[in-house]
């Protein structure tokens, strides 16, 4: 899962690897956010960037845009039965918000089957 505010090479590549390695296929998903929407081009733009990179790693590749809460989104594409392992980008918060509110992956976490790994974004 990706979107404008949450991307990580580090976790596109372990994705792509990861499919590579395991003889499967890699689904993403740039989620974009309702309340802040954004340029249409610039979504298609990631994830044509996207799909290069998994021709360079050989990997098929299914790229598609959602809108919607990237909490929402995971949750959802999580609960599907063929996801073995979901990569998420995750922002980094305020000291307050980690002191007082429980983080969004470890919510994510708590909720779904699948393994999860968390990449900064």
């Amino acid at each position: 899962m990706v979107s404008s505010g949450r991307q990580s090479t580090e976790a596109l590549h372990f994705a792509m690897h990861k499919a590579k390695e395991m003889k499967g296929g890699l689904r993403v998903i740039y989620a974009v956010d309702s309340a802040t929407p954004e340029d249409p081009m610039q979504t298609k733009k990631a994830l044509e960037g996207i799909e290069k990179q998994a021709r360079t790693f050989q990997v098929p590749v299914e790229t598609e845009s959602k809108t919607g809460s990237y909490f929402h989104l995971c949750e959802e594409f999580a609960r599907k039965d063929d996801v073995a392992l979901l990569v998420v980008a995750e922002k980094k918060d305020s000291f307050l918000k980690k002191v007082f509110e429980e983080s969004e992956t470890k919510k994510l976490k708590d909720r779904v089957a699948c393994e999860i790994k968390v990449y900064p974004s």
